[in-house]
């Protein structure tokens, strides 16, 4: 725990600064385009970012899983060649994503969202799955090898140059195209530098080992492997609710509806994002725990859920009552309707924060199947209420989907875990589905 601390310092103090920069451009965005065309703009980063997430396989969850394990053992031939297969997992599904959205971008636009100019903007938008084709691996390798000061640097820099690229979009007058050339070439910037980090490290810690890093010597852990990136795969295609939610409320709704509600979901999802360093940071320190001490490993995550439950509810509570507030002052009375929605969206980011610790503990145990039927469940229940709610509430509908998404989640991994680990078993890296 202690090292949790130290290490998820530098994730929170980066998240922080990027936190801070990035509601700062939503303000800048949002007031410059208006509540519709803000909406528009969205509907086009969901449609892409739906993509994305249909195709994934979050090669970079495997990437952690199995990193951390083969160097806790001292096997870096073994990593080396894992890191191998990631990569190369990882702009396979870039090309095909990419390629998807060429196809599909027309039909999004014309027939589903009824918006046929926005046609271009998809197109423009989608090379962004290119050009961040290995960022998840890249950012797994750094934080395996605990260069959280690596990752904090590159992400408060990133954020000030988006910011920056974005004003100057801004200054300039440029409307939708505009602000999607400043986000590409943000994109690019920030690929760069997290390739060259990770490369450094790469070289540091794993080059030694190239002429034994045969993809070959990984046969025997082949079965499991391939398990555990089904179930990820999987969790991935369930998880392109975070975006669905968009394209349904445009399906269904004006693109005013869908401003209002990204306005919500941004500024409440700021909570879950101050909760992604202990996410990253604590992933591996499962997988190091089920792999060395596992007796350990039911008392780290029981103590990690307290902590976040303790953490989420003063900061629910305080975004509950300052809900007009926080919206006036960030976005503009325009804005206003985005309250109520605003308020049903931090219930479910509380839920989220207190149940961070529910996948990279099922991941890390080698439960891969748990963390899907988690998923599974949430994905569902917020299906049906999406497409229940989001015709007569709008945003309001949308928002409630969102919390029984997390509600489902939370109840089935807290209890599937709970479950799971007793007794705890004693690791090992044999094939098949599940290790008890």
């Amino acid at each position: 725990m202690r090292r949790l601390a130290r290490d998820s310092s530098w994730g929170l103090a980066a998240t922080g600064i990027e936190l801070v920069l990035s509601l700062a451009e939503t303000t800048l965005v949002a007031r410059t385009l208006g509540v519709t065309d803000y909406g528009r703009l969205a509907l086009v980063m969901a449609s892409v970012a739906t993509i994305k997430q249909f195709l994934d396989v979050r090669a970079w969850e495997g990437a952690t899983r199995y990193l951390a394990e083969f160097l806790q053992r001292g096997e870096r031939a073994l990593a080396l060649a894992t890191l191998k297969v990631a990569l190369g997992v990882d702009a396979v599904v870039a090309v095909i994503a990419y390629g998807t959205a060429l196809l599909l971008a027309g039909l999004i636009s014309t027939r589903w969202l009824s918006q046929p100019d926005l046609h271009g903007p998809i197109l423009w938008y989608s090379l962004t799955l290119i050009l961040t084709a290995v960022n998840a691996t890249a950012e797994a390798v750094l934080r395996v090898c605990e260069r959280f000061r690596d990752l904090a640097l590159r992400a408060g820099a990133q954020a000030a140059w988006h910011l920056g690229l974005v004003a100057f979009a801004v200054l300039m007058g440029a409307r939708m195209r505009g602000l999607i050339a400043a986000y590409l070439m943000s994109d690019l910037l920030g690929a760069v530098l997290l390739v060259w980090l990770a490369g450094r490290q790469v070289r540091a810690d794993l080059w030694a080992a190239r002429g034994a890093a045969r993809l070959s010597t990984l046969r025997p852990y082949r079965a499991e492997m391939l398990w555990f990136t089904i179930h990820t795969a999987a969790r991935a295609t369930l998880k392109l609710n975070r975006q669905l939610d968009l394209l349904v409320l445009g399906h269904f709704r004006a693109p005013a509806d869908v401003g209002y509600y990204r306005v919500a979901r941004r500024l409440g999802t700021s909570a879950v994002e101050l909760s992604n360093p202990f996410y990253y940071v604590i992933f591996p320190e499962f997988a190091r725990a089920w792999a060395g001490i596992p007796r350990q490993f039911g008392r780290l995550v029981a103590h990690t859920a307290g902590v976040a439950a303790v953490g989420a509810i003063p900061g629910v509570l305080l975004g509950v009552w300052l809900a007009p507030v926080l919206i006036r002052l960030w976005v503009g009375s325009a804005y206003l309707p985005a309250v109520g929605p605003f308020r049903v969206v931090m219930l479910g980011m509380g839920l989220a924060v207190a149940t961070f610790w529910g996948t990279p503990a099922a991941l890390g145990s080698g439960r891969p199947g748990l963390a899907t039927s988690a998923v599974a469940c949430g994905v569902l229940v917020n299906l049906a209420l999406l497409f229940w709610l989001a015709r007569p509430l709008g945003a309001m509908g949308a928002a409630i989907g969102l919390l029984g998404s997390y509600v489902a989640y939370g109840l089935v991994i807290s209890v599937g875990l709970a479950r799971a680990l007793r007794p705890t078993a004693a690791p090992g890296l044999g094939g098949g589905p599940a290790r008890r």
